[in-house]
This record gives C-alpha cells, structure tokens and sequence, in this order.
C-alpha cells in the first residue's frame, strides 16, 4: 500500500474532489438539487444563502405557502417579530414564551458583565426579571439580514429593575436566525453591548 500511495499520491482527493462538486455546483445550480450530496457539500463549504434552501424555493414557487410557524401567533416570523413578542411576554409574565424565544445554546447578557449560555441558565435569568415587574420597550433602530441570519439592533427602556426605580435605557445587539420551519430565535442576545 505504501509503495502504490508512493506511486500514485493521493493528492487529498477527498478534499480536492468535494471542492470540484462545490465549484460545479455553485457554477450550475440545477446540479445541487436541494436534497443531493452535492447541496450539502455546497452547504458546509460557502456562505448560507449560494443555494436556495427549501423556504427560498418555497417563497418563489407563487402559490403564496407559509411555514406552519406563521399560522401561530406566539412565533416570530421575522426578526423585528422577535422584539415584538419579548416586549409581550414580559409584560404578561409568560417565562416560557420568554425562554421560547432563544435557541438551545443562545447567549444571553442579563446584566452587564455576565453571561449566560443554554436555555436552563436563560430562563433563571429572564426569571429575575418577570419577578421584578419589569417593562421593557424596544424600538429597532437597525437590522441587517443575510441569508438566514439577522444582526439587529435596538434602543431600549426597562422600567422596574433597577433596585432604585430608575427607568434604564440602553442600546441592545441581538443575533437571530431562521429555524427549518421559518420561525426566528435569539442565537445571541445583549441588552448592554455598549457598557
């Protein structure tokens, strides 16, 4: 084996041959239907969005289909929906919708110079505020969309938790991205990036 490897090198074929199938199917698209091995190579090797995923094709195909998400109101459909239904459920006191809003390993900074990761140790947060009282107003004041993914930012008043009663006003940076069935969450949330 090692004489023929000797012979005839193996040149990282593996590599060099998955890059081949990406740069043809980035060059002609019909070869990289959604479901082939040739999309998911397309997939793990360049940015989201040089392929249509199955929301894209679904979006163009005219007959107007929405992701089930869409048909609930508690879901956000749209990154700015995400601000929408946090400011909603923390004025009701809903923790689990709060929690709902977040991926699985979502970032959290609950106070300026703490933060958390997971949804367990988010909703211990996010807890701290629903048994506070607090209100919070959020006004986007600019996102950028790529693909499936948004950087958003928003101005933001919180009434009730400050131990003073002092109402706090703060820039937020938030992270979302679109899920499989069209619904957005938080993959990174900041109230205090600018502290």
């Amino acid at each position: 084996m090692t004489r023929a490897h000797a012979s005839f090198p193996r040149a990282d074929l593996g590599y060099t041959w998955a890059d081949a199938i990406v740069e043809q199917a980035v060059a002609k698209p019909q070869k990289a239907g959604l479901t082939t091995p040739a999309a998911q190579l397309v997939r793990w090797h360049r940015p989201i969005g040089t392929l249509p995923d199955w929301n894209d094709v679904m979006a163009r195909a005219g007959w107007g289909d929405q992701p089930h998400a869409a048909q609930t109101e508690a879901v956000a459909t749209s990154p700015e929906g995400l601000a929408r239904l946090f400011v909603d459920f923390l004025e009701t006191g809903d923790l689990d919708g709060l929690v709902s809003l977040y991926e699985p390993d979502a970032t959290l900074q609950p106070e300026p110079g703490r933060l958390v990761s997971g949804t367990a140790a988010i909703r211990e947060s996010l807890r701290k505020y629903v048994e506070a009282g607090a209100r919070i107003s959020l006004d986007t004041r600019k996102l950028h969309l790529v693909g499936d993914l948004a950087l958003m930012s928003c101005r933001a008043k919180v009434d009730g938790l400050l131990p003073d009663g002092e109402l706090l006003a703060t820039t937020t940076t938030e992270v979302a991205r679109r899920q499989p069935d069209g619904r957005w969450l938080y993959v990174v949330d900041d109230p205090f990036f600018e502290n």
